[in-house]
């Protein structure tokens, strides 16, 4: 049976390297380098995985035949198995086993057949699905913005449509075909959630704030929620608190709040918190369709990182290290390209040299002979 038996003592990484959205599950514990299994490894993993990573989530879990025409990798089977929900916010909080001591000795996964991995690449900010000022669907992940946890092992998390995901984690109890992103407390969770989605450092223009939400609360075990502004040091600059048990429940709402004329940057979050701390009997949720920020533009300090994406990065750095290499080629040829004609130089020197001396032997032999 699958209980927590979790030490925390390993780590977990995709083989990918320039993309590194994708590749292999390689679990490291110690020096020792794992596989795990496709047989063991669900969409439920993988989202879990990706948001780990610092990705919003999976894109896509490869079925065995795609897996097969990937690049084969030799490892030894992972002696652990693990059960996610789908919710979790890293694989460490999924349940696991205890070591199996029948895959000691084994070599290699069945059919070497090694779970694969997807994960969602971030949009460039100047199209619609990743403008972080104007999210009018989550097509595309959390628009820009970031989950961050600020008490417990909960936090946002997003949900794609429902078509394309392979039947994943749906925490609505209405089925709802997605896209979204929501916080979720699920059934027998028994810690406070306080979870931060974050923004993108804004710069503030000289038009009042505005920030438009359109959400929909189920069940009864969050207690408020915030709009919470603050400056580049993280100083709080303004904020909305919002009950939600005075909400109406399971209708689609929009909140929205107008803030005075400020100048300089800033993030703007919204925290969803639950207090409670003994285990439910039923779900909770938050769930967020879109928003508008409005009196903001994009710190474009920052916004480079977030078009161009990992990828891009990837293959920025990848041009840069290029060019450097063919200076320092160039300079090396030319340094060895000096020293060669320095040497020639040396050379010709020294054979001109001995051409005087042989001269001037028989010149000097030949006076003699016709002194004599």
């Amino acid at each position: 049976s699958l209980k927590q038996h979790n030490d925390g003592a390993w780590s977990v990484k995709l083989s990918g390297k320039l993309d590194t959205t994708s590749g292999y599950v390689i679990v490291k514990n110690g020096k020792q380098r794992y596989g795990v299994c496709a047989k063991d490894w669900t969409i439920y993993h993988a989202d879990v995985l990706c948001r780990q990573l610092g990705m919003d989530g999976a894109s896509r879990q490869l079925d065995k035949d795609s897996i097969k025409q990937r690049k084969k990798i030799s490892l030894r089977e992972w002696d652990r198995r693990l059960s996610c929900k789908g919710y979790e916010s890293k694989l460490q909080d999924c349940r696991m086993s205890k070591p199996i001591t029948l895959f000691k000795h084994r070599a290699g996964c069945p059919n070497n057949s090694y779970a694969y991995v997807s994960c969602q690449k971030r949009c460039l900010t100047t199209v619609s699905n990743g403008n972080p000022m104007l999210c009018s669907t989550f097509a595309c992940g959390l628009c820009n913005w970031k989950s961050v946890i600020v008490h417990g092992t909960i936090g946002w998390n997003w949900f794609p449509k429902a078509r394309s995901y392979q039947q994943g984690y749906n925490p609505s109890s209405a089925q709802s075909s997605g896209p979204f992103a929501y916080v979720v407390r699920p059934i027998g969770f028994d810690q406070a959630i306080v979870a931060k989605l974050e923004s993108p450092l804004f710069h503030l223009t000289t038009q009042p704030l505005q920030v438009i939400v359109h959400f929909k609360v189920e069940g009864k075990d969050f207690n408020f929620y915030q709009i919470l502004i603050v400056n580049e040091h993280n100083h709080q600059m303004n904020r909305t608190t919002v009950n939600i048990n005075s909400l109406p429940k399971n209708k689609y709402l929009k909140q929205h709040a107008i803030y005075p004329t400020y100048r300089g940057l800033a993030k703007i979050s919204l925290v969803v918190v639950s207090t409670k701390t003994f285990p439910n009997l039923k779900s909770s949720l938050f769930t967020m369709y879109g928003f508008i920020i409005s009196g903001v533009k994009l710190n474009r300090s920052n916004s480079f990182m977030i078009g161009i994406g990992f990828v891009g990065f990837a293959v920025i750095c990848g041009i840069i290290g290029g060019i450097l290499y063919c200076i320092i080629f160039a300079r090396r040829h030319a340094a060895k390209t000096a020293h060669e004609n320095q040497d020639k130089t040396l050379e010709m020197s020294s054979i001109k040299t001995q051409e005087t001396e042989t001269i001037d032997i028989l010149c000097g032999g030949s006076n003699s002979l016709a002194t004599n």
